[in-house]
């Protein structure tokens, strides 16, 4: 993140925490562990609960608005600034010094909302804004069109290919990107019509037949949309998107031999991250671990910026058990997306999976402070709790999830163990029984159900 002096500096430390801390001295000292490590959405949370704990903690305000400012929530980094400043007797040179690095703070353009022919939404802006109806031709309003499905306006840009088109019908394009909009918004049978329209003026556009086979498959037919992607692959047999589309297609049809060919064939025309980490997903879903995780590392060579790569990596260790790499691969995708909820939940189930039961509950409690209905971070928090002996606050956590989601056979055991510890039996016979009702099958209710008898 972006600073101009030392004012953030004390992000990047690790404290140890001192064996006589209190609580919110221990709060303060992991969540600065969690910013020298890049994780600034659990360190935010593990600020707030000291501030919870203690308000006048000023220095505590510095560090979160300097979390805050690290994920570009400039609104939050300067409420926390002008209260560390009014902590401080508004000192003026102070004040000066957070005016200078929130300065330093940049945020980019947003991306488009749809595909589009433009790089981001001040692009796109800039085209709608210079737009003169008073000299435009169809081509400009075609350009328009485009400018409004980056910036999210379908209905506008659903106005600007039919004006396009009102002025000259002969170009198969505008006929194209009224179907693409048109299957945006969810009218598929008007978009399978528009791409029809486009292919009787030009039945040789790779394009025209990849995006009517996307259409065919969101109506469930299958054997034409097979066709429309094998049609866009005769015309272009390099196109590796339609290769995807259509084994993600044969996928669907369970015809599992064919997809596997297509997105070996899409990697052999265009070796790119994107495509190894389609196949790899192909194998994770097949349990095939070591060919799923050479694609994802392959993915990750190529594209190391991306978090997705990293988080797939990361996950496919914990599936084989290496907790550690695993740990290290969720790491890499949390330091370039710290919002990735995903890979800090994979992440939280390694900790457990390790006995860092902290780092566990630190991980779940920044995801129900995003989420506080997540039953699964519920459950997932309260093993930590139970492994550190905090019955209390594991059996808290199990009722959350029950009580989120409705009543789960896992949940169910997780909480009937806990009051079983408790000595709360009549509470896990009922838990037990609960579960038998939802799952009379499994053997493990009733061998539980069976020790508490006893």
């Amino acid at each position: 993140y972006a600073q101009d002096n030392t004012l953030c500096d004390e992000l990047s430390a690790a404290p140890a925490t001192a064996s006589d801390a209190s609580p919110a001295e221990t709060l303060i000292a992991t969540g600065l562990q969690m910013t020298s490590r890049g994780d600034f959405n659990t360190a935010i949370t593990l600020f707030s609960q000291a501030l919870g704990m203690d308000a006048e903690l000023d220095s505590v305000y510095l560090y979160r608005g300097c979390a805050y400012a690290a994920i570009n929530d400039v609104e939050a980094a300067v409420e926390n600034f002008d209260t560390y400043v009014a902590l401080n007797n508004n000192d003026a040179e102070l004040a000066d010094r957070i005016d200078a690095y929130m300065d330093e703070v940049m945020q980019g353009p947003r991306d488009c909302v749809a595909g589009s022919t433009y790089n981001d939404q001040n692009e796109a802006r800039t085209t709608v804004l210079a737009f003169n109806p008073a000299s435009a031709i169809a081509d400009d309003y075609n350009e328009r069109g485009l400018a409004n499905i980056c910036l999210g306006e379908f209905e506008e840009a659903i106005k600007d290919f039919s004006k396009a088109l009102d002025l000259d019908k002969t170009i198969s394009t505008y006929y194209g990107n009224r179907g693409y909009v048109y299957n945006e918004m969810g009218r598929t049978e008007d978009a399978i019509s528009e791409y029809q329209r486009a292919l009787q003026l030009d039945n040789q556009n790779a394009i025209f037949y990849n995006n009517l086979g996307n259409a065919l498959v969101d109506v469930g037919r299958y054997t034409e949309a097979v066709d429309a992607y094998s049609n866009a692959i005769r015309i272009d047999p390099e196109y590796d998107i339609a290769m995807l589309n259509r084994g993600d297609l044969y996928i669907t049809l369970e015809q599992y031999d064919k997809a596997e060919e297509d997105y070996t064939s899409a990697i052999d025309v265009y070796p790119d991250a994107y495509n190894y980490n389609n196949r790899g997903l192909f194998y994770l879903d097949f349990s095939l671990y070591d060919l799923a995780l050479a694609d994802f590392e392959s993915a990750a060579e190529l594209a190391p910026e991306y978090a997705v790569y990293w988080n797939n990596i990361g996950y496919t260790y914990y599936l084989l058990g290496d907790y550690e790499n695993a740990i290290e691969n969720l790491n890499d995708a949390l330091a370039i997306d710290s919002t990735y909820q995903i890979a800090r939940r994979s992440r939280g189930l390694a900790y457990w999976r390790m006995g860092e039961y902290a780092l566990c509950i630190a991980d779940y409690t920044v995801l129900l402070s995003i989420d506080p209905n997540d039953d699964i971070s519920s459950n997932n928090r309260g093993l930590c709790h139970e492994d550190l002996n905090q019955l209390d606050l594991a059996l808290e956590d199990f009722t959350r999830a029950i009580e989120t989601n409705g009543p789960d056979t896992i949940e169910l055991q997780n909480r009937a163990r806990v009051y079983r510890s408790l000595e709360q039996y009549d509470d896990a016979l009922d838990d037990y029984n609960m579960a038998i009702d939802l799952d009379p099958a499994d053997p493990q209710n009733w061998n539980f159900r069976g020790i508490v008898y006893e």
